[in-house]
């Protein structure tokens, strides 16, 4: 008997050390969310959108990570802008990746970008008619967050 408890407690301490390790893995320090945060708010106050954009998966031409909780879209002809919910490792380094969803779109807010590297919620999605729009869109949300971090100083 004493040998299933030792089993058991040893079984969960080991789930438990697990769980603890993935949950770190998937955290953020409060600087990358609060990034992230703040570019879908700057990018929300500059384009009117809510972040609740779709994207149809067939139209998807290609991804590429802008840091650690940005990625930006081509689904021609438009373009896309996304913040992920929390920092994601090493997603920009897979030469593929699948947008998870429930039916054929990828929208704000209920997709996730899976690849063999790790899967990451994508919290925010905003849509703009070309790539050099969503550049200009996110350098001047970028240069207004940093704005305002001098003015809070």
């Amino acid at each position: 008997m004493n040998t299933k408890r030792a089993v058991k407690a040893a079984l969960t301490s080991a789930l438990a050390l697990g769980l603890s390790f993935n949950l770190g893995a998937c955290s953020s320090s409060g600087s990358s969310k609060t990034s992230s945060q703040q570019l879908a708010m700057a990018l929300a106050e500059q384009t009117g959108q809510n972040g609740r954009a779709c994207i149809r998966t067939s139209d998807i031409r290609g991804y590429g990570m802008d840091g650690q909780n940005q990625i930006n879209i081509d689904a021609r002809p438009k373009y896309y802008i996304a913040t992920t919910l929390y920092t994601c490792q090493n997603i920009d380094l897979a030469p593929r990746a699948l947008f998870d969803s429930r039916f054929s779109e990828a929208c704000g807010g209920s997709t996730y970008i899976t690849t063999r590297n790790g899967r990451c919620p994508i919290d925010k999605i905003f849509e703009f008619a070309n790539r050099d729009e969503a550049f200009t869109a996110v350098r001047q949300a970028k240069e207004t967050i940093e704005k305002q971090k001098g003015d809070s100083k």
